[in-house]
């Protein structure tokens, strides 16, 4: 017996034996552990973080996770915590490292599991969509199946509708005419509700309504275990004349090529930008500016024109849209504007709720007044008057009274006290959104003398939320300082704690290396090499002061340092062939030269280009490449051939290019051959020298 009740009764007793005064149960039915996108997992992960729980009782390892990656993340989580599972039905204990053991070895088992189960599902619907049967669900409106051969059949009641619907679109009549259409002949949806313009479009699109039966179009789900069910695969199972036609293929035809030309339309309609200040600024003419492209030697260049069309030279959109919206930003959380701003906001939420509570009691006056409706009707049935009017009336009250009580449920809700932190949180996200690097519009101070930057491979700490991404800001009594990262860091909780530093919403394993600098109240050599003691893992370093003067710090990750004297300038990258691209692609040329940058480096460059030297004291690891591998959630397989494409796929975290590591694979180096040299780079770069010397490549 595996029901909820009886596994939330098997976990009472487990938590009664232990003396554990139980919290709280969460429990969800028809739900996969294959994946953390479940609303019941999430909100028991969320009251974890909030409260002060030490256990978790869960009845088995399956009913947590089906997946290894996400087993082992949440057994690290909790342990990083201080908290532990307790998986009854094994009597496997979390913090005890027999069973943690088990634990994974019985993930593994799961995992496995549902594969198989997942496989032989498939098989048995491809099995089945081979015979054109239908493979479950509803089926398309238009038809109805045959339970007795499982075939699709046309369905007499809605297959002239369908019918219909291609008919009209054939001959040039739109998606709103078909609704009115099926609205005035009494057609409903498959779920009884009024057509829209999704499902028309669905419909039409439908190749089985020719004849041709399709199996596994759709496309798969994302990461989030959510399908769109309007993209389609490029390849998918189709058959003509698999299931019974309701249109001709003539009809069919002449209606994709109508989608395609009004879709081609609508996207020739549609501007390819999004033009956020139009109907908000003006021209000195007085009229307002909008939106527009010009183009020039094949380039788009977006602006504001004067509608008016005064003569006024256009505004470049990029330019204009950061000046407005760093000056709404520098005038809303100025100092003086902060609290009448918290007021403000304040005042709307409690207008809002005034204005919630006068809709409040005129849905409990119309509630009041169907259920008397409702009262009056069923009398009228129990006398015997049972007409068409009567039941119509009944079903469209009890319609009426289920959205009055949705809206009543939403007006329910309290009102929002803004505080201090949301005002901080809003300042935080205003205007700064993740985005493509390509993407960004970069804005330098004239007094500007060095820049960093950095493209962020994710480990820990999801790149859509911005606070994640590199360089971080950090500041002292003295400074305020940027610094980026290169590399993975494997003791930022333990340093946390060690060193009492507050807690961050920040989840990238980097910033700790702007609390330690913080924590020492100073952005110098000195602070920054008890910084790079402390850290463990590998690292790169980029540190650039409010004064422009710039720090490399180099542990065991490459980089690549060039000093150009005739400039004046100096430019670095992880590694040499990224920053020789780079300069190729911006055409910087001249006399150049290398800078060594060593193991244990620190460099330091002032903001007149004076270069200093210090060191630092390496920490001696012992570093398995294939936990980095595994980190960034890949399998790994044992096997020979996988082996060396996992060296293709990892060798850049290396500073190492795939080729040189194709060359070595070619030449006859085996796998562990190659992985030593990826561990010590010196190596690396000596067998690189002789092989290409001696095959002169």
């Amino acid at each position: 017996n595996t029901s909820l009740s009886y596994q939330s009764k098997v976990i009472k007793n487990r938590a009664n034996a232990d003396g554990v005064n139980l919290i709280k149960i969460f429990s969800e039915e028809g739900k996969s552990g294959t994946n953390t996108n479940r609303p019941e997992y999430r909100a028991t992960k969320k009251y974890l973080v909030d409260n002060d729980v030490d256990i978790l009782y869960v009845y088995d390892t399956s009913r947590l996770h089906r997946n290894l990656l996400e087993m082992t993340l949440d057994l690290k989580w909790f342990r990083d915590h201080n908290k532990k599972i307790i998986f009854v039905s094994q009597d496997w204990d979390s913090s005890c490292e027999a069973d943690y053991d088990m634990i994974i070895a019985q993930a593994i088992v799961d995992e496995k599991y549902s594969r198989s189960i997942k496989n032989n599902s498939l098989r048995g619907l491809n099995s089945r969509a081979a015979d054109c049967m239908h493979t479950g669900g509803k089926p398309p409106y238009g038809f109805k199946v045959n339970r007795d051969t499982m075939l699709l059949e046309p369905d007499e009641t809605t297959a002239p509708a369908v019918k219909k619907m291609f008919e009209l679109y054939a001959d040039g009549f739109g998606t709103a005419d078909i609704i009115k259409w099926l609205s005035d002949n009494g057609y409903k949806t498959s779920n009884g509700n009024d057509f829209k313009v999704s499902t028309i479009n669905e419909i039409l699109h439908n190749e089985k309504y020719k004849g041709c039966y399709t199996w596994n179009k759709a496309a798969s789900k994302d990461e989030d275990g959510k399908r769109n069910t309007h993209k389609h695969k490029e390849s998918y199972f189709k058959k003509e004349g698999g299931c019974p036609a309701l249109v001709t293929p003539t009809i069919f035809e002449k209606v994709q090529q109508k989608l395609n030309e009004n879709a081609e339309k609508h996207r020739n309609r549609a501007p390819d930008r999004y033009y956020p200040l139009t109907g908000m600024i003006y021209c000195s003419c007085g009229s307002p500016m909008c939106g527009s492209v010009k183009y020039s030697k094949g380039r788009r260049y977006y602006k504001y024109i004067c509608n008016h069309k005064c003569g006024a030279a256009p505004i470049r959109a990029d330019y204009l849209e950061a000046f407005v919206i760093n000056a709404v930003s520098n005038c809303l959380f100025s100092e003086p504007n902060r609290q009448p701003l918290l007021d403000s906001l304040n005042n709307i939420s409690r207008n809002k709720k005034n204005i919630s509570n006068k809709e409040y009691r005129a849905l409990r006056r119309a509630l009041t007044g169907l259920e008397e409706r409702h009262r009056n009707l069923m009398k009228a049935l129990e006398k015997g008057k049972v007409t068409d009017s009567i039941m119509n009336s009944l079903e469209k009250i009890e319609r009426q009274k289920g959205e009055i009580h949705t809206k009543i449920k939403l007006l329910s809700r309290g009102s929002r006290q803004f505080s201090e932190a949301d005002l901080q949180r809003l300042q935080e996200g205003f205007g700064k959104k993740a985005k493509p690097a390509h993407k960004v519009k970069l804005y330098f101070p004239s007094d500007t003398t060095a820049v960093i930057g950095h493209t962020r491979f994710t480990t820990q700490g999801s790149e859509k939320n911005n606070y994640n991404n590199h360089p971080f800001e950090g500041s002292t009594d003295t400074h305020t300082f940027a610094l980026a990262h290169n590399g993975v860091l494997y003791n930022d909780k333990e340093l946390r704690k060690e060193k009492e530093l507050p807690e961050t919403k920040i989840e990238t394993d980097s910033y700790i290396a702007v609390q330690l600098i913080e924590h020492e109240n100073s952005v110098d050599s000195n602070s920054i090499k008890t910084m790079a003691e402390a850290v463990t893992g590998s690292f790169v370093f980029t540190i650039l002061r409010d004064d422009n003067t710039l720090f490399l710090v180099k542990g065991d990750n490459p980089i690549t340092l060039i000093h150009f004297p005739e400039y004046g300038l100096y430019v670095y990258a992880s590694t040499t062939a990224i920053l020789t691209a780079a300069l190729k692609a911006v055409k910087l040329a001249g006399r150049c030269e290398e800078v060594p940058v060593n193991d244990g480096n620190i460099i330091r460059i002032d903001s007149d280009g004076k270069l200093s030297v210090s060191t630092f004291e390496e920490q001696m690891q012992q570093f398995d490449w294939r936990y980095l591998y595994r980190l960034y959630g890949y399998d790994y397989d044992d096997k020979d051939e996988d082996y060396a494409n996992d060296l293709l796929m990892i060798c850049g975290c290396y500073g190492v290019d795939r080729e040189d590591v194709e060359l070595l694979l070619e030449l006859g180096y085996t796998t562990d051959e190659i992985e030593e040299m990826l561990m010590d780079s010196d190596l690396f770069e000596q067998i690189m020298n002789e092989v290409k010397t001696l095959y002169q490549r």
